[in-house]
């Protein structure tokens, strides 16, 4: 055959045309090249170029043969290369689905409880924690399921409670969960350094330093002290770095006064006050570092890494058949690969339960809720867990050792205008001190409000329906403002099912109050279960407000928030502005409160939440809202709750009585 190629063809061309039998098609390519690894020079063939020297070899054997196949064979090739992309693609996207079951697997085999996030910035970056370092357990509640088949309602509820005080949650799945919101709790700023390793770094009361600049042996009413607070640390170097939260605070114990003052971080370890003269007397300023910047990391970094430190138990109910699951306002839940997404039925907010095991349970069974305890342990590291258990122990700490005194011996404060009727903007642009107490009495500084008898109080509440949609706090103030206009109540609970809607009325004035918790998350109680039906979100009660009628809203969502990821909070705000815009639009009559967060020195470890997110809170709010100041009233008892140094998350009887009292003045201010 060689011989009758070289016959037919130039000598070169024919020994080419040979290496034919032993060539392929490149991919991606129109050519044919050499598969034998044994010459030192590859052949390239161009297609028009084997059928342009066709005629020659046309009758040498298999050749036709040959360039006929070499397409099919291409073709064959690129069908099983596609196939082949095809299934890694599938099998990727089971592998991505999966992820969870997967990671999970991989906790409980080999328990390892590694964190694979990042946990600061700088040189000292971690993005690891060992188990010697964190004893994490990390496990799954799924592949313990199998064993609860049997169990009832309750059984469940009370194992979950005992896996989640013990480590059972995964904690890297939630980690790994993307909410957005970096900005509202301002978590580039606070986690760009490394979790708390020494207390000592602390800001210490005692190192500390106060300078009055400017000062004067005497002051007159309307005179300002300016004042600037240096931070050292344990070691009694200066610090210098913002980030803190300092309170400033002026008293007279004598008096019963008391007044709070705004506070300026120049981030650089230093902080600025100026403190207003508004009485005479002999006065003393309290300055505290209620919060030090490593808190409020350790803040910032449980909500970004867990999303919730605390959870809710979902009970289903059908028939003989129980079975309760855990729930957040997040579309994942550890422990869980089904979820029931009860979204809709939270007017559109975010909500989600694990879905029931049991057959014949199904997610429309879901009819109770109950809360659950705080998770341990945390994702903390000793020195910051140290730290964190100093505001349980000393009620008020951190208060600087050196005292600011100073005496106040003329003048006398002028009465401010009354508040406008119409334009509310000032109870959102006001600093603090919005107002001080005297004898226990509160003295508001930016407008004032005329005296009202019990008879005025009828006469401004006739024909008035007032809806409280909040939490406990607004309960508290529902049970003031009865007691002044005094309604009758005629929706009555068990006195351990603090959470049922309350109503009271008075017919001869044709008023009404009713209070509702507003919807989830809420967390009512660990000791019992509540029935859903009921709580009832902000938004779905403010769209029910009809066009006609004199209606009064207080709206207040602040402690079972402070539990979350800020973005549960903004999520509703912004339904929330939208249902008031519509409200005021039907009905221009409306009256719309915002009750602002608050201070209180007992309560949770300030891990959990509580007034230590007030100022993200406030600011949320604020944002929130803009647009809108001139129609809806901010509350802000933030320097209100300071002054008289509140105790409980639940105000002093004193200082609740005159919170309430505020309220009533702007509603009746008309």
């Amino acid at each position: 055959m060689k011989q009758k190629l070289r016959r037919i063809m130039k000598p070169k061309f024919a020994s080419s045309v040979m290496k034919l039998f032993q060539t392929q098609t490149r991919p991606g390519s129109d050519h044919l090249t050499q598969l034998d690894d044994s010459s030192q020079d590859n052949v390239f063939f161009n297609k028009a170029d084997i059928k342009k020297g066709v005629g020659y070899f046309k009758n040498i054997p298999n050749m036709s043969l040959l360039i006929k196949t070499q397409p099919k064979i291409k073709s064959c090739k690129l069908f099983i290369l596609g196939t082949l992309i095809l299934a890694m693609t599938v099998f990727a996207y089971i592998i991505y689905q999966q992820r969870s079951s997967l990671m999970d697997s991989m906790w409980l085999l080999y328990n390892r409880p590694v964190i694979p996030i990042r946990l600061g910035g700088g040189s000292g970056t971690r993005t690891s924690l060992t188990k010697e370092e964190y004893p994490w357990n990390g496990r799954s509640l799924e592949p313990l399921f199998n064993d609860m088949r049997p169990f009832t309602l309750q059984d469940d509820y009370d194992y979950l409670q005992e896996f989640i005080q013990t480590g059972g949650l995964n904690l890297t799945q939630m980690a790994l969960l993307h909410v957005g919101g970096e900005d509202l709790m301002n978590e580039k700023f606070y986690l760009k350094k490394p979790p708390l390793s020494d207390v000592l770094m602390l800001p210490n009361e005692t190192y500390c330093r106060v300078h009055v600049i400017n000062p004067k042996e005497e002051y007159t009413v309307g005179d300002h002290i300016s004042i600037r607070i240096d931070l050292y640390n344990g070691y009694n170097r200066r610090m210098h770095r913002g980030g803190d939260t300092v309170r400033v605070w002026v008293i007279e114990p004598e008096k019963e006064a008391s007044m709070a003052c705004d506070v300026t971080d120049l981030h650089n370890g230093s902080y600025h006050t100026r403190v207003p003269i508004m009485w005479q007397g002999t006065q003393q300023v309290q300055i505290s570092i209620r919060y030090p910047r490593e808190m409020i990391r350790s803040l910032v970094y449980t909500r970004r890494t867990m999303k919730s430190l605390r959870y809710v138990a979902a009970g289903y109910l059908r028939s003989n058949v129980s079975e309760s699951t855990l729930c957040l306002p997040f579309p994942r839940v550890p422990g869980y690969h089904k979820l029931c997404n009860f979204t809709k039925r939270n007017y559109g907010h975010p909500w989600f339960c694990g879905y029931p095991r049991k057959k014949g349970l199904h997610c429309s069974d879901w009819k109770i809720l109950r809360d659950m305890e705080f998770p341990k342990p945390l994702p903390l590291t000793p020195a910051e867990i140290e730290a964190l258990e100093i505001p349980i122990s000393d009620p008020v700490p951190r208060v600087l050792k050196q005292k600011v005194s100073f005496r106040v011996t003329s003048g006398t404060l002028p009465t401010p205008p009354l508040c406008d009727k119409t334009n509310h903007t000032h109870t959102w642009v006001d600093k603090a001190p919005r107002g001080f107490f005297m004898n226990k009495t509160w003295i508001p500084t930016a407008c004032s409000f005329p005296s009202l008898s019990l008879a005025a109080w009828a006469s401004c509440l006739r024909n008035t329906t007032v809806i409280l949609a909040g939490d406990s706090n607004l309960l508290m103030w529902m049970h003031r403002i009865k007691a002044r206009v005094q309604c009758q109540v005629v929706k009555m609970r068990s006195s351990n099912h603090w959470h049922t809607p309350l109503l009271c009325r008075r017919p001869d004035i044709n008023f009404s109050m009713v209070w509702q918790l507003h919807g989830y998350p809420e967390h009512p109680t660990s000791s019992y279960w509540a029935d859903i039906t009921h709580f009832r979100t902000v938004c779905r009660r403010l769209d029910g407000i009809p066009a006609t009628g004199k209606y009064v809203v207080l709206i207040h969502l602040f402690i079972h928030f402070s539990i979350h990821h800020a973005t549960v909070l903004q999520n509703r705000l912004e339904c929330i502005r939208r249902a008031i815009i519509d409200l005021l639009h039907r009905n221009p009559t409306a009256k719309v409160f915002i009750r602002a967060p608050f201070a209180a020195l007992k309560g949770w470890n300030p891990i959990f939440g509580g007034e230590i997110v007030t100022p993200f809170f406030l600011d949320i709010i604020l944002d929130g809202f803009r647009g809108l100041y001139d129609r809806v009233i901010l509350l802000n008892m933030w320097d209100m709750t300071v002054a008289g140094q509140n105790k409980d998350y639940h105000p002093d009887a004193w200082i609740d009585h005159q919170m309430a009292a505020v309220v009533l003045n702007h509603i009746c201010n008309n």
